[in-house]
C-alpha cells in the first residue's frame, strides 16, 4: 500500500475509535478485566492488518520510499502536538474532551492518534528491514522472548508504576527511571516464562 492508502486506513480507524470513545472515553475501564474499549477499535484493525500484511507479503513489499513520507509525516504531525494545548488553553475547555464524549477535540485527538501510530509503526517496520536488519547472539536471544513481553509486559509495566507511586518528584523523571525498568523487567520476565515446561512450544 502507499502512504496515502495507509493515512487514509488510519484515518477510518480513528473515525472508529471516535464513535467508541463517543460512549467509552479514554481511561473507562471494563472491570474485572481491565480491559478499555476505547482502544480496541486500533488493536482489532491492526490485528486484521498484520494478518492481511502477511498474506500479500507487505512486509518485504513496501517500499522504503514510503517508509521515508511515513517518517516525515511522523514529524509533522508531533509538531501538531501543542495544538491541541493551545485550542484547549484558547477556548476554555476541560481536557477531558479530548479522550471522548461528541466533542471536535475527541475526534481530532483520536484521528491524529492513529496518523501518528500508524506512521510509526510504517516507519519503523521499513527503517528496520532496510537500515538495522543485523543480528547478534543477544539480539537473536531477545528476538525469541518478544511474544512473551507482548503478552505479560502489563505485568511488569504496572508493578514498576505502582512501586513509585508515592514517589514525589516530576512526572517526567518519574518515567525516565520506569522506562528502561520496565524494558528490561518485561524480558528477564519473558526469559523465564518461555523456559517453563510447555510453554515454550506455545510461545
Amino acid at each position: 500500500p502507499s502512504a496515502g492508502a495507509i493515512m487514509l486506513f488510519a484515518a477510518a480507524v480513528g473515525i472508529a475509535s471516535f464513535f467508541v470513545r463517543t460512549r467509552l472515553p479514554v481511561g473507562w475501564v471494563l472491570k474485572p478485566l481491565g480491559f478499555q474499549p476505547a482502544h480496541f477499535s486500533q488493536y482489532i484493525a491492526l490485528f486484521i492488518l498484520g494478518l492481511v500484511a502477511y498474506k500479500n507479503n507487505w512486509l518485504n513489499t513496501i517500499t522504503f520510499k514510503t517508509g521515508k513520507q511515513l517518517f516525515f509525516f511522523f514529524l509533522f504531525l508531533l509538531m501538531f502536538f501543542p495544538v491541541f494545548y493551545i485550542i484547549q488553553t484558547k477556548f476554555h475547555m476541560p481536557g477531558e474532551w479530548y479522550s471522548g464524549g461528541f466533542h471536535f477535540q475527541a475526534i481530532l485527538y483520536a484521528v491524529w492518534e492513529q496518523l501518528i501510530g500508524f506512521s510509526i509503526i510504517t516507519t519503523l517496520l521499513v527503517f528496520g528491514r532496510e537500515l538495522w536488519n543485523r543480528s547478534s547472539p543477544l539480539l537473536a536471544k531477545l528476538s525469541r522472548y518478544t511474544f512473551a513481553v507482548y503478552i505479560f509486559h502489563p505485568l511488569v509495566v504496572i508493578s514498576a508504576s505502582l512501586a513509585v507511586h508515592n514517589w514525589n518528584i516530576d512526572p517526567v523523571l518519574k518515567l525516565l527511571v520506569v522506562a528502561p525498568v520496565a524494558v528490561v523487567g518485561s524480558f528477564l520476565l519473558a526469559g523465564l516464562v518461555v523456559l517453563m515446561p510447555g510453554v515454550k512450544k506455545a510461545i
